[in-house]
């Protein structure tokens, strides 16, 4: 039996809508989000701003998806809990 599966590719991009202190790291560090990942030792406002940005994104994408059919919890269930 064939099983279709699907790879969803999200490139982190800042659009408007994000949270207030998004906005104000990426004034303070322009790059971002598209910083280079030559220095992987990310200090805690850099980390934490990927994290959010990566949550907000996220939400956008699997939070209005259409209830899945019975079976294994969708993506967003298994991200935010349900």
């Amino acid at each position: 039996m064939a099983v279709r599966s699907w790879l969803l590719y999200l490139k982190p991009t800042l659009v408007g809508d994000e949270p207030a202190d998004l906005g104000e790291y990426h004034r303070a560090h322009p790059p971002f989000p598209q910083e280079t990942t030559g220095d992987q030792f990310f200090d805690e406002a850099q980390w934490e701003s990927y994290r959010m940005l990566g949550y907000h994104i996220a939400r956008d994408v699997f939070g209005t998806a259409a209830p899945a059919a019975p079976g294994p919890p969708s993506p967003a269930v298994r991200i935010f809990g349900g």
